[in-house]
């Protein structure tokens, strides 16, 4: 099944993903958008149709009538063709997790001194997490540890000390030592 009607990167393999990696509510939509400008988060916009792309930024995302703020390039006439484009595929990421939505309704503006790209706000919005719960890192500068009590080669226990390097609902990601830890 595929996520729009025009040719995306990204397919939903089944009927039931769509409720789960696609939103739709506005509000949600503006959200992550916002989230994103926050983030500063790099994006690759692709032309559709079509295979040229360009790395840009969202700049700012409005519930308004204003929508939303995408950097032009820096190419004058790529902006050209991009106001040509049917639409543009944008892919980013959040936290880790794959953000891609379709901009339609470019129109070039210049605000601030700069060329951007105003934009209708998508309809929908694909957020693929593909894991059941958010995953949290630790802070590098604060080390996050656990001690377990791993089996020895004498039968014995040995409590260990070591590094959590994310959390979530599900489960813990350790940092495991190269030797001398034995984890079964």
């Amino acid at each position: 099944m595929s996520i729009d009607q025009e040719d995306t990167r990204i397919e939903l393999i089944h009927a039931e993903d769509e409720a789960k990696y696609l939103l739709r509510d506005s509000r949600e939509i503006l959200a992550v958008l916002k989230n994103i400008v926050a983030a500063r988060a790099l994006v690759s916009a692709r032309l559709a149709p079509g295979r040229e792309s360009y790395l840009s930024a969202l700049i700012e995302a409005d519930d308004c009538d204003e929508g939303l703020l995408l950097d032009a390039s820096a190419d004058p006439a790529q902006n050209e063709r991009i106001l040509r484009a049917d639409a543009l595929d944008c892919v980013t990421q959040l936290d880790k997790v794959r953000i891609q939505f379709m901009l339609k309704g470019s129109r070039l503006v210049d605000e601030g001194g700069s060329p951007g790209f105003r934009c209708d706000l998508p309809d929908s919005l694909l957020r693929l997490q593909r894991r059941e719960f958010y995953r949290l890192q630790t802070p590098l500068s604060h080390a996050v540890t656990c001690t377990l009590a791993l089996p020895q080669a004498d039968g014995s226990r040995r409590n260990t000390e070591l590094r959590i390097l994310d959390i979530s609902g599900g489960g813990v990601a350790i940092a495991v030592p190269p030797v001398g830890v034995p984890f079964e």
